[in-house]
């Protein structure tokens, strides 16, 4: 196990301190103190919301922010958000991804859980031509208006395998649902 902390920083935060370990083959880095809120019609960073099982990385071109969260290998791994819509309707989840030839020696078609406040549906990730092409993919979700927890995991039956650079909830017919990473 390692715990990191770059000392002169401050209070303990995401930016600032780590914990790592390994499990078996799978490396898990411990970021209890995420919970990321992601507004409606904002860009937010995968690798600045609260995940479990997956690393962030860099090793890939084109991404935005300061990484991606690379793997979904193992049943279990999961992003979380928060968010909070005004207004009840239909809204668009997307999400910026690559699907290459995975650790599995396959291309093809890739699926996660989206799972929004605890109701599960599969998200299906077409391939990208490498790792250092990214698309977008989305799924129209009906939200009540208040507070929602949003996540993308690998569940049962999901074949995972991808990398994911950002994510949005964007309102219906606002100039945002238009938006191309």
């Amino acid at each position: 196990m390692t715990l990191k902390y770059k000392v002169g920083s401050g209070p303990f935060n995401s930016k600032n301190l780590s914990l790592e370990l390994k499990a078996g083959d799978q490396r898990v880095l411990a970021t209890p103190w995420r919970r990321a809120t992601c507004a409606a019609d904002t860009l937010c960073e995968a690798e600045d919301m609260a995940y479990s099982g997956l690393a962030t990385a860099s090793d890939h071109s084109g991404y935005t922010g300061t990484g991606f969260l690379a793997g979904f290998e193992n049943t279990g791994d999961v992003l979380t958000v928060d968010t909070s819509v005004e207004t009840t309707g239909r809204y668009r989840f997307a999400v910026r991804y690559a699907n290459g030839v995975a650790g599995d020696s396959q291309r093809k078609r890739r699926t996660l859980t989206l799972s929004i406040d605890g109701t599960d549906r599969t998200l299906s990730l077409p391939t990208t031509s490498d790792w250092d092409s990214w698309a977008q993919a989305a799924s129209s979700v009906q939200l009540d208006a208040g507070r929602h927890t949003i996540s993308l995991k690998r569940a049962i039956g999901d074949s995972g395998n991808v990398n994911i650079d950002s994510l949005a909830l964007l309102q219906p017919n606002s100039a945002g649902s238009e938006h191309r990473w």
